[in-house]
């Protein structure tokens, strides 16, 4: 910052600006609050990648159960728990059994 400031002929002693607390996303009366450049994460991140700005922003929706069947675990991504998401990925199959964790190492009880 130093470097910046002392580039752009800006007092190099002045503090640090601090975001503005309480701004709203500037796009299309958004709501949200604001990240970078006057606008929320999901729109800076759409402006940067070019992606359409008025498409819905989806909402994380947490309590789904992943859509394995008999695993009643809490999905993370694409309806997947984390075990499953990870088999899906690593060409695993979803019915091998689940590995227990051994505790101490493997060593037993101290």
């Amino acid at each position: 910052m130093y470097a910046q400031r002392l580039r752009h002929g800006r007092d190099i002693d002045a503090p640090a600006q601090q975001p503005a607390k309480g701004r709203e996303c500037s796009y299309n009366q958004c709501g949200r609050p604001v990240s970078s450049r006057s606008l929320c994460e999901a729109h800076y991140q759409r402006m940067r990648n070019g992606k359409d700005m008025d498409a819905p922003i989806q909402q994380p929706q947490k309590g789904r159960i992943c859509k394995q069947t008999g695993c009643d675990r809490e999905a993370l991504s694409k309806g997947w728990c984390g075990l499953h998401y990870n088999r899906s990925n690593n060409d695993i199959p979803m019915d091998a059994p689940l590995l227990e964790r051994v505790q101490n190492g493997g060593r037993g009880a101290m």
